[in-house]
């Protein structure tokens, strides 16, 4: 029991610090263009207007794929609540490389809206 629940809140704090982080992202935009902290990519670094847009839109969305990510992980998890260590594992593993193609899919959504927003020196393509 003691493994089911260890595994269960470690693969609960991937979508709680996406989420964490989405909605931090979504409000306060990481000052300035920087190589540490926020959404960085070439393409949401190429100047400020571009920084601001993709750290928001990345934080909206993130914070709405952390909570889908949350429901499938304890679904999931919640099926293998009496299952032997095996089975915890195998099933942590899978919503663990699920988490993995959330995060991904975010980022593939960011840079798709940046590149219909901006053109390739980060100029706005009409209207933000």
């Amino acid at each position: 029991m003691f493994y089911w629940w260890f595994m269960f809140v470690s693969v609960m704090l991937i979508p709680a610090v996406l989420f964490l982080f989405g909605k931090f992202f979504s409000k306060d935009v990481p000052m300035g263009i920087n190589a540490f902290c926020g959404y960085r990519t070439k393409r949401s670094m190429k100047n400020e207007n571009t920084w601001v847009f993709a750290n928001k839109y990345w934080g909206k969305l993130a914070a709405k794929l952390a909570v889908l990510s949350a429901v499938i992980t304890a679904r999931a998890m919640a099926l293998v609540y009496n299952g032997d260590e095996s089975a915890v594992t195998a099933a942590a593993s899978i919503v663990a490389a699920i988490q993995v193609v959330l995060l991904i899919i975010s980022v593939i959504l960011t840079e798709k809206a940046l590149k219909s927003t901006f053109d390739k020196e980060g100029n706005p393509i009409g209207k933000i």
